[in-house]
């Protein structure tokens, strides 16, 4: 999955919204590791990625 496709054509709400659930899902994800799904790497990547995006994002509207 790139991350960062999913904000193409979007408004600035929908973006914030979906770095949010994206948040709550890779959440979701490291719980189930946890339990035994064999993803860190992958979810650690994807949550770097995120980070990232949420600091250009905060950057990019701040007021």
């Amino acid at each position: 999955m790139e991350v960062e496709r999913l904000f193409h054509g979007t408004s600035r709400h929908d973006r914030a919204a979906t770095i949010e659930l994206h948040a709550t899902w890779l959440s979701f994800l490291r719980h189930h590791h946890a339990l035994g799904f064999d993803r860190a790497a992958e979810i650690a990547e994807l949550e770097r990625r995120l980070e990232a995006l949420r600091g250009q994002f905060a950057d990019r509207y701040a007021a």
